[in-house]
């Protein structure tokens, strides 16, 4: 039997963290796309200028729905990543991906070893651990990217995370 999970989402830029925002449900194309409504571009507004960003997620099936889509080509036009967007993001790719080669290891390693007894206190430690990440964490692991894209193209498509 599964335990009661809850499906986060995060992002990260030179500046520091986006979130977390949290999914107790199933993630749908219907949820994602209200959250990308309601509370994702919000916070990324908040932040930064919308026309100065590209917006990245990975290929899960709510991120292609075509509602999303939709949604990201007029939020983003142009500057979004992803699977069937106007630049393509190569699956199963998480050595180029900041938010899995960097944040979610960090995040979970210090927030399982705080042993949540249960999903708000799950949620609660998320949110201390990327609330007390240093930017300067951050700023490094985006400024890898150019570098970690080059190792993949010299490689021809292997992962990389063995010659880092």
């Amino acid at each position: 039997m599964n335990a009661p999970g809850v499906t986060v989402w995060a992002g990260i830029w030179s500046g520091g963290i986006i979130g977390p925002f949290f999914f107790r449900d199933t993630v749908t194309a219907e949820s994602y796309l209200e959250k990308l409504r309601d509370e994702i571009v919000p916070a990324i507004k908040s932040r930064m200028n919308l026309e100065e960003i590209f917006y990245m997620h990975d290929g899960a099936p709510a991120h292609y729905a075509q509602s999303v889509r939709y949604f990201l080509h007029e939020t983003f036009p142009d500057r979004w990543i992803g699977r069937r967007g106007p630049i393509e993001w190569p699956a199963r790719s998480p050595d180029l991906t900041p938010t899995d080669y960097f944040l979610w290891g960090v995040i979970k390693d210090r927030v399982y070893a705080t042993k949540p007894k249960d999903l708000q206190e799950l949620e609660d430690a998320i949110i201390t651990e990327m609330e007390s990440l240093p930017e300067e964490l951050c700023r490094r692991a985006c400024q890898s990217v150019p570098e970690r894209l080059q190792l993949c193209k010299d490689l021809e498509g292997k992962h990389i995370e063995q010659y880092l």
